[in-house]
Order: structure tokens, then sequence, then C-alpha cells
């Protein structure tokens, strides 16, 4: 399945099954139960070391700061396994969308006869493919300065030096049964574990938010096309073929001499034309609700379970950032840039996607439906019927995935933030 997904998609399910978080391919059964075991070996890893930490956190309680770091880093794990389980126990949905995504929505591979629609494919999936570009950078430059930090802070306190008295910092803290601040060996041992399981855990989780945006990068590009073709419905005929690609709106075409005509009258041949072409919409539309009904049964819980973490963890790390230590600053300042632009990345394009859909409606009423025949007349009511519910994503229909829940999210750390300061002082 992987061959033949796009070289950016390829790089993220790559990522994806490195850390046993992509669903088992239809292929050799002895190749799947390997990779069950290997997902269920680093499934029951992660479960061991979020015990270590929340033990850790019991026994040092009395430091407000240590025990925020604590916390982020407990929650991030926590939906790390949430989101393994989901993929487990939705394992051939998950697969099922993205054969769907690969053969069906993609741009990639996308054709049509007008200049225009080709140029919204091209556009979306080049916004798609810098997305991704963008992220993959931000969270290789922030994952090596997270953990080579760490390194930096013990080379110039002199923890690495022979015989010294100085405690050895770590990426994580855990509560485990041998010394990592002065056994050097235990604490090389302790920081690749810890590197491993941060690119497991952050890996995972940003290229699962980052292939979601880029999936309904390419849905708007086909609701784009979808109000493209509609404004121009009632001049696409065999007619006016070599208008088509410049007849963008309303004035554009009463103002073309040779239009006029067909504004008012048409042909039983153009007729036939257009009724064929809204079919098309028509079953275009069909495809994409189904695909969105698809991605909203697999990703529900994704997006609840990103609310709940956004808003502890947001507030928590701005508390963190509070700190009067560097290390501390610096380090969590990252993680909070991280927290926030994927939460702005993913409520911003879902509400991209409720707002494009939207324009389905406005673009039925700017195509000039009176002149239709009763039959494109009522399907053209059957589509306005289907397009009257935004294609809107919900966190398990709790929330609506909009820029305002991420404003109210915002908000709420921002609260809860100002109560831990008080807490604090």
């Amino acid at each position: 399945m992987v061959a033949h997904f796009t070289t950016i998609m390829k790089g993220i399910i790559v990522q994806q099954i490195s850390v046993g978080c992509w669903p088992i391919d239809k292929g050799s059964e002895l190749k799947n139960k390997i990779y069950r075991i290997y997902a269920w070996v680093i499934l029951i890893l992660y479960t061991i070391k979020i015990i270590l930490e929340f033990t850790y956190i019991c026994g040092h309680t009395g430091n407000v700061f240590v025990l925020g770091e604590m916390f982020i880093i407990f929650f991030t794990g926590v939906l790390f396994q949430i989101r393994i389980l989901n993929i487990f126990y939705r394992s051939v949905d998950y697969q099922n969308l993205m054969i769907f995504f690969r053969d069906k929505i993609s741009l990639t591979e996308y054709w049509d006869p007008s200049k225009k629609s080709m140029k919204i494919a091209m556009d979306q999936e080049r916004e798609a493919k810098y997305l991704v570009m963008l992220f993959t950078v931000m969270f290789t430059f922030g994952y090596f300065i997270f953990f080579i930090l760490t390194v930096y802070m013990n080379f110039i306190s002199g923890s690495y030096e022979k015989d010294s008295d100085v405690p050895m910092l770590s990426p994580f803290t855990l509560a485990l049964p041998f010394d990592t601040q002065f056994n050097k060996v235990n604490w090389s041992f302790t920081y690749v574990a810890e590197c491993i399981f941060g690119y497991i855990c952050l890996g995972s989780v940003l290229c699962q938010d980052v292939m979601l945006c880029y999936i309904i990068l390419h849905v708007i590009g086909h609701l784009k096309i979808m109000v493209c073709k509609l404004k121009q419905l009632h001049v696409i005929s065999k007619s006016l073929d070599e208008h088509y690609d410049d007849l963008y709106d309303m004035e554009q075409i009463r103002d073309m001499k040779d239009v006029e005509k067909s504004w008012t009258e048409y042909s039983e041949e153009d007729e036939n034309f257009i009724y064929a072409k809204m079919i098309d919409c028509l079953l275009h539309h069909a495809l994409i609700l189904r695909f969105f009904s698809d991605m909203q049964n697999v990703f529900g819980l994704i997006f609840f379970t990103n609310f709940l973490y956004d808003v502890s963890c947001i507030c928590l790390l701005g508390f963190q950032m509070t700190s009067a230590l560097i290390y501390t600053v610096i380090r969590f300042s990252l993680f909070f840039m991280g927290a926030v632009a994927r939460l702005i990345m993913i409520c911003y394009y879902c509400d991209q996607l409720a707002a494009e859909s939207r324009k389905l409606c406005e673009a039925v009423y700017c195509s000039n439906w009176p002149s239709l025949s009763a039959r494109c007349k009522s399907s053209l009511y059957f589509f306005l019927m289907r397009t009257q519910i935004p294609l809107q994503f919900s966190a398990m229909g709790f929330l609506s995935v909009t820029v305002e829940t991420m404003s109210m999210i915002l908000k709420s750390s921002f609260s809860y933030f100002t109560i831990l300061r008080s807490f604090d002082e």
C-alpha cells in the first residue's frame, strides 16, 4: 500500500510504521504478526515509562515546577497511548481511509479538462507539501534542541568530569531503581532510551496531525473545484468551451457579448450537457461526503483528546516558562510554540473546510438556475439540500473543530495559567 503514495505521504507513513502507528497492511501473514508484536512491544514499553513517570510525580509533589514538567511529559505520553490504541481498534477503518484518499481524493494525480480546476489542484497540493515540510523542519529543530540542550547543560556544569559531585540532568525524569544522576553508564543508557521514546511519542503525534491537515487540504481543493464548476455551470456548453477557463463570476459573464444569448436561452443539446455536468458535481459531492464521514469516524477521538491535551498542557507550558531556570525556559518555550502551532494548524484548516463547503450553496445561486429545465432545477434543489450542513469536524460530538474553539481553548489555558501563578505566589 505504501508504494503507491506520494513522496510526502510516504515519509509520513514510514515514520508511522517505525513507531508501530500504522495499520497492518494486507500481505504476508508472517509480516503482519511480526509487526503486530513490534507495535505491542512499543505500547507496553511506553506504558512502563508512563508508570515510572507517574511514580516519580507521586514522590516529588513539593516543587511545583518539577511537578508541572512531569505532568506535561506524562500527558504527552498518555496522548500517544490513546492514539496508538485508537489505531489498533480502528485498524481496518484507518487503512481503508488511507486507500480511499490515495485512490479517490488525492490531488496529486488529479486531472480535469479545465485549466482553472487544474490550477486549484496544483495550488492545494503545493500548499500541502509546504505545510508538511514546515512542520518537519520545526519538529526536527525542536527535537534536537530539546535533547541536546540537556547534554550541553551537563557539559557546562561539569557533570561529565571524573568524580564530579554535580548531578547529571536527564530529558525526562523517571522513578528508576538505579542511579542516573552520578553513574555515567546508567545515564547514557537512559538518555538513549529517552531519545527513542521522545521520537516515538512526539514524532507520531505530530505526523498524525500533519497527515490529517495534508488530507484536509486536498478535500478543500476538491470543494474549490466544485465551487468553480457550479459558478460556471450555465456556460458549460459545447458551443462555449473556448470561454470555460475565462469565466470566474457573474459580472465577467454578463460583459461578454458572445455569451449573452446563452444567458437566457439553452438548446436541448446544451441542456443535456449542463445536466451531465450537474450529475458529475452531485457524484463528486457524494464522494466528498462519504470520505468526510469516514474521516470523522477515524479522527473524532483524536480531535477530542487533542483538545483535552491542549487545555491542560498549554497552561502548564506557559507556567514552566515563568521559571527562573534558563534551561527550563528554552526547552519548554519550544514545546509551547509547537503545541500552539499544532492547535492553530488543525483548527484553522478544519475551519477552512467548513467555510469552503458553505460556498457550494452560494455557487449554485450564482449559476443561471432560473433558465434551466425542470430536471436540472430538481437536481440543483437536491444538491442544495445536501449542502445545507457544512463539513464541520467535531470532537466526538462535544465541540466543533473551529477557530472559535481554538480561541476558547487558549482563553481557558490562560485562565488556568493565572490560577497556577497565584498558587505559586
